[in-house]
């Protein structure tokens, strides 16, 4: 496992040069990332020379906001903060939770259902008003999929103008905006014409990317590199799980014989 992991932070160190992937991403939430395996895609990250971003359970997961404090991520993200009131719940929560002991670590919300649109301008005002929040994470999938548009619509010119004018948004505040949600080639005019107004990062499950890489030649190359590092990853994981659910099996099956032979 030990050289399995270097080979990790050798091939996410191979993906930073040129400054094109800002971090490595988890979530408590949809992914259900448990806290030893966070504990260790941050050792990677860190050994890499990367940022850790967490998505939580909800804008009031204060056992998530405490547990990332003690690791200390560099960014964590709200989802389902779906009008003003659930911003300002998740802003307190920060303050709740981190206090004065923010500074390092920034805080987003998402921005991902229809509910959230046709809130937007609460939820927007909530979030320029915000001393602790720091940006807008738009989902696209969920975006999408609550529209009633299926997932192969996530770059449909509807998507695209609610995300144009959430990014305007954001820049009018100087806050920062972040576009996720079923990032591939493909996504690559829809991440440009955002970029254009205003684009901080964007996010694939795993992999989180600053808008430089839009303007280089190779950046579907690299954005396939980023999709094999991911496997990677979910392979090296799974061999750390079975490694786990194996470690007591010599042990069951003495027990179990020396019952079976009592019980005779």
């Amino acid at each position: 496992m030990i050289g399995k992991r270097e080979e990790l932070v050798q091939d996410l160190r191979a993906l930073v040069e040129g400054g094109f992937v800002w971090g490595v991403k988890a979530e408590f939430e949809a992914e259900g990332t448990r806290y030893q395996e966070l504990v260790e895609l941050i050792a990677v990250a860190r050994l890499a020379g990367v940022k850790v971003a967490v998505k939580i359970g909800g804008p009031e997961a204060i056992r998530d906001l405490l547990e990332l404090r003690a690791l200390g991520v560099d960014t964590v993200i709200a989802p389902m903060c779906e009008s003003g009131y659930a911003v300002r719940k998740f802003s307190e929560a920060i303050n709740r939770t981190f206090g004065e002991q923010f500074q390092g670590t920034d805080f987003f919300v998402n921005f991902e259902t229809t509910t959230t649109w046709g809130n937007r301008h609460d939820f927007l005002t909530e979030v320029a008003r915000s001393q602790n929040i720091g940006g807008v994470v738009f989902g696209r999938v969920d975006f999408s999929l609550s529209s009633g548009l299926s997932r192969e619509e996530i770059n449909s010119e509807s998507v695209l103008s609610a995300a144009s004018e959430v990014a305007r948004a954001c820049l009018d505040c100087d806050k920062l905006f972040v576009v996720g949600g079923g990032i591939s080639p493909l996504s690559l005019p829809f991440l440009k014409s955002v970029a254009a107004i205003g684009l901080s990062r964007f996010e694939t499950r795993k992999i989180v990317f600053n808008p430089i890489i839009l303007e280089v030649e190779s950046v579907e190359n690299i954005m396939l590199k980023a999709v094999a590092w991911e496997l990677r990853w979910l392979e090296y994981k799974r061999e750390g799980n079975q490694k786990v659910a194996d470690e007591d099996s010599s042990r069951i099956q003495m027990l179990r014989e020396r019952w079976i032979a009592n019980d005779e």
